[in-house]
């Protein structure tokens, strides 16, 4: 199994904990609308799997970047923020 694959799994799995908690609780799943949650209400055990998900899902993206576009992304978001925080008063 590639890194990618393993990746997509633990991405899969977890998610699929999460959302399926989210139904047997009739709590609303997450979601941009005007009316949805701020914080999912989850579990101490429930928490582990979202940051599973999270950090998968940053290292997959990682990984599909490549170097060097990970680097230019790196390096422009870091120009952007100090362009930013540099012209506050």
């Amino acid at each position: 199994m590639t890194r990618i694959e393993e990746l997509v799994s633990i991405i899969s799995s977890n998610a699929s904990k999460i959302d399926q908690f989210l139904l047997s609780e009739g709590k609303p799943t997450p979601s941009f609308d005007a009316d949805a949650p701020k914080k999912l209400d989850l579990s101490q055990a429930l928490e582990q799997s979202r940051t599973l998900v999270l950090e998968a899902t940053t290292e997959l993206n990682e990984l599909l970047l490549g170097p060097k576009e990970l680097l230019l992304s790196n390096v422009v978001s870091h120009f952007l923020l100090s362009r930013t925080v540099l012209s506050e008063p």
